[in-house]
């Protein structure tokens, strides 16, 4: 009697394992999926994020009691979002990852964010906002950014491909029908998972840029709306005269001194009116400030 029982749990285990197992893998694969659908998307973001801070300058804030020249955008939230989802589902697709059969694309993401990073630092170094020549700062990011996220492609691709030859080469070295027929469902299910997750990555870029898109670029309404707005709070700023204008230029940039008639100066530096020299962005500060102090000097002497 114990021998029956024994076979029979035996046997009550072997028809409800399978159908759990199966069940449990479907799950781990479509949240390993999920988590590199999410990571692509995550990346995306942060690419177009960082492109849209760097064509402001590179530096954006909201708040305080001053006047800033670059305000944060409404989209900025996405940036630390993306970051810190791509860092939660890093970790669920390292933890769904074992097991599963094929190669985990999510080491690529590494190369992803170095290298979409560095792209952006090498092109606005070159060409940055306004037009002031040279942002070595930028350039010196590239710099470092870029072989991080090319050299380690070099090894990747080496595995895969050394991976795929091996699998390749089983086919022809297993005689017997039966090994040769596992060899090749192998063989299958690695092309296979490499299609899926390339499928899945392709997904979330295009999800990615669709998403910053329809956050980052207002809808035509609201955009002659905030033009209008912006023409609004300019009009008042502009003298209707002045009794002198000076100009003092720096590395493309030009910073305008306007005397009224009742002898109030004002100055304007890239559209924007500022109360005292001090308040211009440092880097202004520090490019003027040769220009500024000549200019001092001169009128002194008047």
């Amino acid at each position: 009697m114990a021998l029956k029982d024994v076979s029979s749990l035996w046997m009550s285990k072997m028809a409800t394992g399978p159908a759990y197992s199966r069940t449990s893998g479907f799950l781990r694969r479509a949240l390993f999926h999920f988590s590199l659908f999410v990571i692509a998307m995550c990346v995306t973001c942060l690419y177009l994020g960082s492109r849209g801070v760097m064509r402001l300058g590179g530096f954006v804030a909201s708040g305080g009691p001053y006047v800033i020249a670059h305000p944060a955008p409404n989209w900025i939230w996405i940036l630390p979002v993306s970051i810190l989802l791509g860092m939660i589902f890093f970790f669920v697709n390292l933890a769904t990852a074992p097991g599963l059969e094929g190669p985990n694309l999510v080491a690529f993401f590494w190369s992803a964010v170095f290298t979409s990073l560095g792209w952006n630092f090498l092109e606005f170094g070159l060409h940055p906002p306004g037009g002031q020549g040279l942002s070595w700062g930028w350039l010196v990011c590239a710099i470092f950014f870029l072989p991080m996220g090319l050299i380690p492609l070099v090894f990747m691709f080496s595995s895969m491909a050394n991976t795929l030859r091996e699998l390749s080469a089983q086919k022809k070295s297993y005689p017997d029908p039966l090994l040769l027929g596992r060899k090749t469902a192998r063989l299958n299910n690695w092309l296979g998972s490499l299609a899926a997750q390339v499928l899945v990555v392709a997904l979330g870029i295009y999800c990615g840029f669709t998403f910053f898109r329809s956050n980052a670029q207002p809808s035509p309404v609201k955009e002659e709306a905030a033009k209008q707005d912006v023409a609004r709070q300019l009009k008042p700023n502009a003298p209707p005269t002045a009794a002198m204008r000076i100009q003092v230029q720096s590395g493309g940039r030009t910073l305008e001194l306007r005397k009224e008639d009742s002898g109030h100066w004002r100055i304007f530096f890239r559209g924007v009116e500022y109360s005292s020299i001090s308040d211009l962005p440092q880097d202004a500060g520090q490019a003027f400030q040769d220009g500024l102090q000549g200019l001092q000097d001169l009128l002194l002497n008047k």
